[in-house]
């Protein structure tokens, strides 16, 4: 067996023995140099270093959840990795990632939200003016204003109400007689062109029945004497003839409506007589002050086409017909024999040939 031995060389032993014998220096295989080395050349050895063929790709790093897809992640959502998974990004800086409306770049706006994730809510954006609305009727007092983004309760977006301790006073009130504007026009009463003419018009009321005369007016927010509210009379010296009178079978329009005797409290009711028997048809009853032609006083006729039909008409046997109109045919009371053709009695035995 040979024993290689070191050559002295000058003397010396070579560097490499040296290192072996005396500071304990070793071979590594290609394997463990290939782990160790920094092919890259990024500083970071494998396996450290996520791509060592790529010097930008070294060490691992951190990716944070972005749930709403903003560009922007969760800080408290976090993984490593050499690459960002889906779903998340570098950017840790989302205040609201169920919202893609809200991060760090969003627009502030006016909505008492921090939009933009720095802490502060609605700065920098234009704050809306609202009102006081004491009397809550949807119209502010103008000298009673805050700014906010939100229209807080109690206050309203308009400031047009001049007195805003009466709901009853406001731009969109009528103006009525009382001395007030209420429509907040600086116009009072009569002028104001908006006021109604008819709560200022009155009517002179001759014969005290609180309806006065169409030819006689008066505009005015206080009635002057002997002025009514109400017109139409139709005979201002009859208190019995007014719009609000009943009308009477009397020859006179007493309602004051053009027409005379219609629907009056006094009319008679009669019924058309079509047979002649002097009974009436109910199901056609007239009322009016008169008795029409061809109508009687009497209803009750169970059959206007049949003069032997009537309330006092005998009934007789064997017919199939109710002649006395009292809802039955041919009762035990009806009498055995029916007229002739010629309409007249039968005796009793008698043929009627």
């Amino acid at each position: 067996m040979t024993t290689l031995r070191p050559r002295s060389i000058g003397g010396r032993l070579p560097a490499v023995w040296f290192c072996l014998l005396f500071t304990g220096c070793y071979w590594i295989s290609n394997a463990e140099r290939d782990e160790r080395w920094d092919l890259d050349g990024d500083g970071v050895e494998r396996p450290t270093d996520c791509d060592d063929s790529d010097p930008d790709l070294s060490e691992l790093r951190t990716f944070f959840r972005d749930s709403d897809g903003d560009g922007y992640g969760d800080p408290e959502d976090a993984v490593d990795g050499c690459e960002a998974p889906e779903g998340y990004v570098a950017d840790n800086t989302d205040c609201r990632d169920d919202d893609r409306s809200i991060f760090p770049t969003a627009v502030e706006i006016c909505n008492t939200i921090d939009d933009d994730c720095d802490l502060a809510v609605d700065e920098d954006t234009a704050l809306i003016r609202f009102y006081r609305d004491g009397d809550n009727d949807g119209s502010g007092d103008l000298d009673d204003v805050i700014e906010a983004c939100v229209r807080p309760d109690g206050y309203v977006a308009v400031g047009d109400d001049c007195n805003d301790g009466d709901p009853y006073v406001n731009p969109s009130a009528d103006e009525i007689c009382n001395g007030f504007d209420d429509d907040c026009d600086d116009d009072i009463d009569l002028d104001d062109s908006s006021l109604d003419p008819a709560l200022a018009t009155w009517y002179l009321d001759g014969d005290g029945d609180d309806f006065g005369r169409d030819d006689r007016v008066e505009l005015s927010c206080d009635p002057p004497t002997g002025y009514v509210a109400a017109g139409g009379d139709c005979n201002d010296g009859n208190g019995a003839v007014n719009p609000d009178a009943d009308e009477y079978c009397n020859g006179s329009d007493d309602d004051c409506d053009e027409a005379i005797d219609e629907d009056a409290v006094n009319a008679t009711r009669s019924y058309p007589d079509e047979d002649g028997d002097f009974f009436g048809d109910p199901d056609f009853p007239v009322d009016s002050c008169g008795l029409p032609a061809g109508n009687v006083y009497n209803g009750g006729d169970c059959d206007d086409d049949a003069p032997q039909s009537n309330p006092v008409a005998l009934e007789w046997c064997a017919t199939g017909e109710d002649e006395n109109c009292n809802g039955y045919i041919d009762e035990a009371t009806c009498i055995p024999q029916p007229p002739d053709e010629t309409g007249a009695t039968a005796q009793t035995g008698d043929t009627g040939s």
